[in-house]
């Protein structure tokens, strides 16, 4: 799904307008180490908007700008769901020597119109070698840019290929990915939102999270990003005052109290170590992610920093992938336009990362995966025809999704052969149940029924022609919603039934649109013998608040373990991640905390965790789960 875009920029809607915060002299600019309850004021309220504070810290109003009546108050930094501040989106004219891989740019546009990074004139400060996957060593330097005293790297297993529905390793064993979508590289905030949440580690600093997230089970972060924020300034502000909390604090939040795990003995366990270093960065120098890349005057920052969050979360034993989250922007709709000007900023991103050397090597390569397009019905892509939409005033035309696709693929391939690619389906979301990004369904009475885009062509190529070069190294990447998002639900058509939302319509949905590439396979032609391919949903979740909802993911949970009636001879869906972290996932909200940024939603974590003891939320005989197992279990 499209998250909500934060920013002041003209391209964005006044619905998704941010919060403002008006530098003012004020002594401090955070209301430090407060827990106070969402918008309850920590001073006099009725102050203007950036006053001071009697404490000496600044006022923020309440509520957003397009909320004008919203009185202003010494709000917390907790009840904030989106950042303090958030400058306009700014565009960056290339560097001198952005070219295509053939040696000339052959994209046909102006300086003004071109968002590369380049990675040849800032490059980014190389990692210490780190040896081995999957091993543990202590090294002495700096990570892109970060500066730490001790770095520990534990980087998962490599992904040596995708074959017959499984990623394996190069010894043939199973990795299973669970994974989390954290955005922020995609909304103006040149990091992982979320960090202005607090001034105590468990909210406010990055590493802190990311332990946090280690300890929830979670083995795989999905980062959105835009070409257009990689060439922001990075902001300066996550480097901030703040308090280190406990270890008793982050066990006591991140113990289950919901049945049957309430009964668990927290106190008798104790908490498994954070893969890497540094620890909270606040039990030593009192500020939170002082180890960030966060040099606002150098043009790469944003890109240095960006590479430095990928670094660390694969050292600390997360798979990543890297998702471009384009939106309906001009921005966004000039780079898809032409093939060349996809492929070129994929081109210079990736080039900017293997660039690394070892760490590349030796850390990141196959624990990457590099997510072309998110959710391409944005932009009106079709499979097999070129397309054209009205973007903020100016028609765009874009080329066929198998074009972009298969040519950006093979360019980055020649970079180097370790890339991993996830790519997701388009020009289907007429078909009951679908969602933006779920578009592979190749059954011809269902396309000429639904007026559907037809992937053929695309997954003919990938299974013929390019089957031992990109087809082991390519895995598909639906997104999978209910009716909160999708829209399928009354008065749109009749019931559940009819919506493909619950029960055997779902499964019908499910197993045309991508099951049966997981299941049976492709078949190129009814001669062609089929293959299967290796299906990661990239984005699903709920919100749980309506009944409608929870119903889908209870089916769509029952389907993806094969189980019960759902029962569809696909490989079970052992690799997915979940839309969002963010508090700020809403519309509706399907983060993992709530709107301060602390408090687990712990339905939402059981529906994804293994389900070891009854009561078991499915039906008798269901297994439940989406495998996830929290550090208690």
């Amino acid at each position: 799904m499209l998250n909500v875009i934060i920013a002041t920029g003209a391209e964005y809607t006044q619905q998704e307008q941010a919060f403002s915060f008006v530098p003012q002299s004020c002594a401090n600019t955070w209301q430090a180490n407060s827990r106070l309850p969402n918008g309850a004021p920590c001073g006099v309220a009725g102050l203007a908007e950036g006053a001071c504070c009697a404490d000496g810290f600044q006022c923020r109003v309440s509520g957003p700008r397009l909320m004008q009546a919203a009185p202003a108050a010494c709000l917390p930094a907790t009840s904030l769901q989106v950042p303090p501040a958030l400058d306009r989106v700014a565009l960056r004219a290339p560097l001198a020597n952005a070219s295509s891989p053939g040696g000339s740019s052959g994209s046909g546009f102006t300086a003004q119109e071109r968002f590369s990074p380049n990675p040849t004139e800032h490059p980014a400060a190389h990692a210490p070698a780190g040896g081995a996957g999957g091993s543990a060593e202590q090294l002495e330097g700096t990570v892109a840019g970060g500066r730490f005293t001790r770095i520990k790297f534990q980087p998962p297993p490599a992904i040596a290929r995708a074959a017959d529905g499984r990623l394996l390793t190069a010894e043939g064993k199973e990795v299973r990915i669970r994974a989390v979508n954290w955005f922020g590289f995609n909304n103006g905030q040149t990091m992982v939102d979320g960090l202005y949440a607090g001034n105590f580690t468990q909210v406010g600093d990055f590493a802190t999270i990311v332990y946090r997230l280690q300890l929830l089970g979670f083995n795989g972060v999905r980062l959105p990003f835009r070409f257009a924020d990689l060439n922001l300034p990075p902001k300066t502000l996550w480097v901030k005052p703040c308090s280190a909390d406990s270890t008793a604090q982050v066990k006591g939040n991140l113990s289950n109290p919901t049945a049957p795990y309430g009964a668990i003995d927290y106190a008798a366990r104790s908490l498994p170590p954070q893969r890497a270093l540094p620890q909270p960065s606040a039990a030593d120098s009192g500020l939170c992610n002082a180890y960030l890349p966060n040099n606002a005057s150098d043009p790469a920052g944003t890109l240095d920093r960006f590479l430095w969050v990928i670094q660390y979360l694969v050292g600390s034993g997360f798979y990543v992938i890297i998702d471009y989250h384009a939106a309906a922007l001009s921005a966004d709709a000039v780079v898809c336009a032409k093939v060349a000007r996809f492929r070129d900023n994929w081109v210079a991103l990736f080039r900017s990362i293997v660039s690394l050397g070892s760490v590349w090597r030796n850390q990141l390569a196959g624990r990457l995966f590099l997510e072309l397009l998110n959710e391409p019905d944005i932009l009106g892509f079709r499979w097999e025809t070129s397309s054209s939409i009205v973007v903020n005033g100016v028609r765009r035309t874009f080329p066929k999704l198998q074009r972009l696709y298969l040519q950006t693929m093979l360019a980055l391939r020649a970079v180097s052969p370790l890339a991993l690619f996830a790519v997701e389906g388009t020009g289907q979301a007429t078909m009951p149940g679908v969602a933006y990004g779920n578009g592979f369904t190749v059954d011809p009475v269902l396309v000429a029924r639904y007026n559907l885009s037809n992937p053929s062509g695309f997954l003919a190529a990938l299974t013929g022609q390019h089957r031992d070069t990109l087809l082991p190294r390519t895995v598909i990447a639906p997104h999978v919603y209910g009716p909160n998002v999708t829209g399928w639900q009354p008065p749109n058509c009749a019931d559940c039934s009819a919506c493909a939302t619950c029960g055997p319509a779902l499964y019908k949905m499910l197993d045309a649109s991508f099951g049966y590439l997981a299941g049976p396979g492709f078949r190129a032609s009814p001669a062609a013998a089929p293959v299967r391919l290796t299906v990661l949903p990239t984005e699903f979740g709920s919100s749980l608040l309506e009944a409608g909802d929870v119903a889908w993911l209870t089916d769509f949970t029952r389907w993806a373990n094969n189980a019960g009636a759902s029962r569809g001879g696909h490989r079970t869906l052992h690799s997915w991640a979940w839309w969002a972290w963010n508090a700020n996932a809403v519309s509706p909200p399907t983060g993992l905390v709530g709107d301060d940024w602390l408090a687990v939603q712990w339905a939402k974590i059981n529906i994804l965790t293994v389900q070891r003891d009854p009561p078991n939320p499915y039906a008798a005989g269901d297994p439940g789960g989406w495998g996830l197992r929290p550090w208690f279990l």
